[in-house]
């Protein structure tokens, strides 16, 4: 009896942290896994009202994907709509290579968003950028799924 609770409450617990509802937007306190069309550099389906708040990236590559341009077409037009916030983007990367590298890699990254989005008409003034190279990863295993994961810009609207 006791064992069968036990494995109970392990399934539940399970079943809550992994608990995604969209790329970026996780539910749970586990990360979100990166989805199969980001990974393949198409075009993520953004739902209206919704914002997916991370991109993602090539290994040891800051350049935008189909599916990064798509998602921050998104924050571009909620910016226009909102236009006393302002927008915070973080560059993250996965752990290998020097942790200066990295530091500079994640600004890299951050700073390709901030330009795509001032090409579509957000004032430059409105967006910061941080990087956080490796120091905070979503995820901490050591395998390639992980990995893509952490290769990321995560944004933040702030009022």
């Amino acid at each position: 009896m006791r064992g069968a609770l036990i494995g109970l409450l392990l399934a539940a617990g399970i079943m809550v942290a992994g608990c995604c509802s969209q790329m970026g937007t996780c539910t749970g306190p586990g990360p979100c896994p990166v989805p199969q069309a980001a990974e393949k550099g198409e075009t993520v389906p953004v739902k209206p009202g919704v914002l997916t708040k991370d991109i993602h990236f090539a290994f040891d590559s800051y350049e935008l994907t189909p599916a990064a341009k798509s998602i921050l077409e998104a924050w571009a037009d909620y910016m226009k709509d909102h236009p006393t916030e302002s927008l915070l983007i973080e560059g993250h990367c996965d752990e290998r290579g020097s942790t200066q590298y990295n530091m500079a890699l994640g600004e890299k990254r951050a700073n390709a968003a901030k330009t795509y989005l001032v090409s579509r008409g957000v004032e430059a003034a409105r967006i910061s950028t941080i990087s956080y190279g490796e120091e905070r990863p979503l995820c901490t295993e050591h395998n390639e799924t992980c990995w893509a994961q952490n290769r990321r810009d995560h944004l933040e609207a702030l009022k």
